[in-house]
């Protein structure tokens, strides 16, 4: 009887200590469980960070890329622009040139020194011009001095400095300002 006593005891004690086992198995797993789920958790928020930052970085550079297509081609677009009105006005200005050898000129004088109301000033000339003024005075009955002025494209500046009056007929000046204005309004902008 003792045996069997003994023997109750032991399984009393064995099946204990299998309770005891299963329940520590039943946290490890628990816990184990929890620590897996933690982590994939984690892994989940820091693959979705990844993806986030990633995403970013990619709309950036596309920006970046599209901004410096914008800006190169705004920059192709300037120089093509530049380039057209740099011929251009190289046209007009060798068309000019050609003008201060035609009967068109003198007509152009003639028109512009009679608007002159002073008759105390001088007149400002290039030197291969200087004839062709002197026929327009002639025409107009005018003896106003004849000086060298230093125009690119031809014409005549008349200074009477007693009234603080100067009238500008340059080529190059009425080439600059038809320049600017052409600049400013002529709606070839980029």
């Amino acid at each position: 009887m003792e045996n069997e006593i003994l023997k109750a005891i032991e399984e009393d004690v064995k099946e204990q200590a299998d309770l005891v086992i299963g329940q520590i198995n039943d946290e490890i797993d628990s816990l184990h469980n929890e620590e897996i789920k933690s982590f994939k958790e984690g892994l989940a928020k820091e693959q979705e960070t990844y993806l986030e930052k990633e995403l970013n970085d990619l709309r950036v550079l596309s920006i970046t890329q599209a901004s410096r297509a914008k800006l190169k081609t705004k920059h192709d677009l300037l120089e093509l622009r530049q380039k057209l009105v740099g011929e251009m006005l190289e046209e007009v200005e060798a068309k000019l040139k050609d003008f201060s050898n035609t009967d068109e000129y003198k007509a152009y004088l003639l028109k512009n020194i009679k608007t002159i109301k002073e008759n105390d000033g001088y007149f400002l000339v290039r030197k291969e011009e200087e004839e062709i003024l002197r026929e327009v005075l002639k025409e107009l009955k005018r003896n106003d001095e004849i000086k060298e002025g230093h125009f690119a494209l031809g014409g005549v500046k008349y200074i009477a400095e007693s009234a603080y009056v100067e009238y500008d007929f340059s080529l190059d000046t009425r080439f600059a300002e038809a320049s600017e204005w052409f600049m400013n309004n002529s709606g070839f902008t980029i």
